[in-house]
């Protein structure tokens, strides 16, 4: 889509990033209405509405390719190529760490079932933790007394 401003014209994405975000070309003052098409790197192409340029590749460390592969990009290490581009990474790791959120939600919940279990057979045993800090607290003082004596025998 392309939109006429007095004599300036402005080229915008209509889809990827959405409408009025991404590059923009705009021509001068004095510029006819044509843009001419290697004017920019970062041109947006009218029909497709998709960015011609990718940024520039990245070398993936053992981890990112272990994130490639658990994230489905690709089926295996030796499927990936040796630059990948920075937003395909950055894609990989952000549904890693969604990932890595929903597994530590299941294991909160986990743990909070094993501890309300384990509270309902301590308190079938009539265990509590008042009961076992006096117990505790009788055997010091206990073994305090004896050190006492023996100190003054």
């Amino acid at each position: 889509m392309s939109r006429r401003l007095g004599a300036a014209v402005a080229i915008r994405a209509t889809s990827g990033f959405g409408a009025g975000h991404g590059p923009r070309v705009r021509a001068g003052r004095w510029a006819s209405g044509n843009v001419e098409e290697g004017a920019s790197s970062r041109a947006v192409t009218e029909r497709e509405g998709t960015r011609t340029f990718k940024l520039p590749g990245h070398k993936p460390s053992t981890v990112d390719k272990k994130f490639l592969v658990w994230t489905g990009r690709f089926r295996q290490e030796e499927d990936i190529p040796a630059q990948v581009s920075i937003e395909t990474i950055h894609a990989a790791r952000n549904k890693m760490r969604v990932k890595g959120g929903y597994f530590m939600i299941i294991v909160t919940i986990i743990g909070c079932i094993a501890t309300i279990i384990s509270g309902k057979k301590a308190a079938r045993r009539q265990e509590s933790l008042s009961a076992m800090n006096m117990a505790k607290k009788a055997k010091l003082k206990a073994s305090q007394q004896e050190v006492e004596a023996a100190k003054s025998q």
